[in-house]
């Protein structure tokens, strides 16, 4: 079973956030592992660095997503010569490439959950 602590360290190497962050990270950082967990395939190791770096870049683009809706980000507006644009959306779209390509790194070690007829 992947643990959230071992994600919580794996998302700190990564993002270089600090040791004091954890009481708002761990909560993302268990949901993360739960989701990895719960497609994990019964013959991984759970202790694969693939699956923890999926776990925390699950779980630090889902701090994000969440930091952006409470902050409000507007992405961006423009009025005649004037844009402002807001920083958070193009860090969660960093996030989300992050995360798809170390979703996409841990898929041998996943279930396949996609299912798709070819031809009837």
């Amino acid at each position: 079973m992947l643990d959230s602590q071992a994600v919580f360290c794996r998302l700190v190497s990564m993002i270089e956030c600090f040791e004091d962050d954890e009481s708002i990270m761990r909560p993302y950082c268990e949901s993360a592992a739960a989701v990895i967990n719960s497609r994990k395939r019964a013959d991984a190791d759970a202790s694969d660095i693939r699956l923890v770096t999926a776990a925390a870049a699950i779980a630090y683009c889902r701090y994000l997503t969440a930091k952006s809706a409470a902050d409000g980000d507007i992405g961006s507006i423009r009025a005649g010569d004037i844009t402002i644009s807001g920083s958070g959306v193009n860090a969660v779209n960093t996030a989300e490439r992050m995360m798809n390509a170390a979703i996409e790194d841990a898929y041998p070690l996943l279930l396949d959950t996609q299912f798709a007829f070819g031809v009837v």
